[in-house]
């Protein structure tokens, strides 16, 4: 673990990991709206790359701001999250099962983004620098949106779901036999 010295050395270094984070999102968003079957949540991921992109360069521009050295770094943590990401990218089976699996691995980033950010602007607050604590906040606010949508689609996808599951297979291609598919 790193020590620090300084409140803005905490704050260079949550920096860092939000912009591995972003990093790291830019690469998988493509693959996850790829992978997911429901239009709106391709568009979701696809809408919000765009985001993600322009968040890693307002981090950018915060680190020519402090002075600090960037790395792309993302922590321990938002790596698991990640992993779980790429693992429903590649899940077998029901797509609308894949989709559920994928709202809830980028719930869970959402969820991560959030405290992250939260933290760092916090830390921002306490020195002053309000510009990038205003950035953070709106970054924070992004990430609760698309949680939020997130959520409202999951919704959607369950009764679309349970509704397929009364047709017969015959006329749902995505419904037979409901037992694991092979791996």
């Amino acid at each position: 673990m790193s020590s620090f010295a300084t409140l803005e050395d905490l704050l260079l270094e949550e920096l860092r990991d939000l912009y591995g984070t972003e990093k790291e999102l830019a690469r998988i968003l493509p693959k996850m709206a790829a992978s997911a079957d429901h239009p709106v949540l391709q568009r979701l991921f696809r809408d919000r790359l765009e985001d993600t992109k322009a968040r890693a360069y307002r981090i950018e521009e915060a680190f020519q701001k402090l002075r600090g050295h960037l790395r792309r770094r993302p922590s321990r943590t938002i790596a698991g999250l990640f992993a779980e990401a790429h693992a429903a990218v590649r899940a077998p089976g029901f797509e609308s099962i894949r989709d559920a699996r994928l709202i809830s691995a980028t719930q869970r980033i959402c969820h991560h983004e959030m405290a992250a950010n939260g933290t760092a602007r916090t830390l921002a607050q306490a020195l002053g620098e309000y510009a990038i604590s205003n950035f953070l906040q709106h970054s924070i606010d992004d990430a609760a949106e698309i949680d939020r949508r997130l959520t409202t689609l999951s919704a959607i996808l369950f009764q679309e779901f349970n509704a397929a599951r009364t047709m017969s297979p015959a006329r749902h291609p995505d419904l037979g036999p409901l037992r694991a598919s092979p791996v």
